[in-house]
């Protein structure tokens, strides 16, 4: 499962689709992330970015996602999550898309109650057709996933947990 807000999700067209005023930040940022400027990347560093981008990932395993993104949001436009919701679509994999239509780049929309109820609804969809199908030995639940969900819907695992069927 993955939860994107706001979030880039291709390194390699992130600057060309970056607001001027956002750019030179932008660009700072993946200097430091990289290690150096990324502006005509050569071979490597390109590979390097093309590795760290989400939507250069996108395939037949993987994992359902949503996906949240302002609008007005000048930092990161949202060329960058339809480019995500584009490689999903491709798969006909899962992906839940909401795009807020005053939100700028994590406003306080983002922490607002419809927020937290869409990603709730979405763990729910996810979750609850997995769970509660026949439990799985506990060695065949990818750790990561059993402890968040342990400490984010303990009442969707309680039957696994306790080796009913």
């Amino acid at each position: 499962m993955a939860i994107g807000a706001a979030a880039p999700t291709n390194l390699l067209t992130l600057l060309e689709q970056t607001t001027r005023g956002h750019y030179d930040h932008q660009r700072e940022a993946l200097a430091t992330l990289f290690g150096r400027d990324v502006v005509d990347p050569d071979a490597e560093l390109a590979e390097q970015l093309r590795l760290a981008s989400p939507v250069r990932h996108v395939g037949n395993l993987s994992p359902p996602a949503i996906l949240i993104h302002g609008l007005q949001d000048l930092q990161v436009t949202a060329s960058q999550p339809l480019e995500l919701q584009q490689a999903y679509g491709q798969t006909g994999l899962l992906l839940d898309a909401h795009w807020l239509q005053e939100a700028d780049h994590f406003s306080g929309e983002f922490f607002s109650p419809q927020y937290s109820r869409m990603i709730n609804e979405f763990l729910q969809r996810v979750f609850v057709k997995q769970v509660t199908e026949p439990c799985k030995p506990p060695g065949q639940y990818i750790d990561g996933l059993l402890v968040f969900l342990c400490a984010v819907a303990p009442d969707l695992l309680a039957g696994c947990l306790n080796g009913d069927d």
